[in-house]
């Protein structure tokens, strides 16, 4: 069977399911239950499972590329790098109500080590970024480094009155 002729019984299919996963404007935004739709895709034979696949991961890169140009795609986890972590605060910012699972804000001290950048090519990058200035450590005989507003902001920790 010819795979176009196995994609052509995909109406037939979604009547038979009950099952819409889009629109008028490609994947819906709020989908059914997994089980819903899952289980009976997994009973499907392997080459229909692979069509259908496709299609979907082809309406979802559709899904992310458009919120992606609408700026309101959301990256998700992002991979911190540092010498190391310390945990300064914790914060219960929601319970569940059924299951008491507790989703907790974490308040990061990140530290890293000093990389010196040498004046070369510090005065290369003065040249290229209009917001960088150099700076002289007067007490280190005179080195210069460096200085740029940082790329992101992730958490501050907070001090309270008395502590170091």
């Amino acid at each position: 069977m010819a795979s176009g002729q196995i994609f052509n019984g995909y109406p037939a299919m979604v009547r038979k399911w009950r099952l819409t996963l889009t629109d008028d404007t490609g994947l819906k935004d709020d989908l059914p239950p997994i089980t819903t739709w899952l289980n009976p895709l997994l009973a499907l034979i392997i080459g229909m499972q692979g069509i259908l696949f496709t299609a979907f991961e082809q309406l979802l890169a559709a899904k992310i590329d458009g919120a992606v140009v609408a700026g309101t795609y959301d990256m998700g986890l992002e991979i911190l790098r540092a010498e190391s972590f310390a945990v300064m605060d914790r914060q219960v910012i929601h319970t569940h109500p059924r299951t008491g699972a507790e989703t907790r804000l974490l308040t990061l001290r990140q530290r890293e080590r000093n990389h010196p950048t040498p004046v070369k090519d510090a005065r290369s990058w003065l040249e290229q970024e209009p917001k960088a200035k150099l700076l002289i450590n007067e007490r280190s005989d005179g080195r210069w480094s460096r200085s740029l507003r940082p790329a992101s902001c992730l958490m501050t920790a907070r001090s309270s009155a008395g502590s170091a």
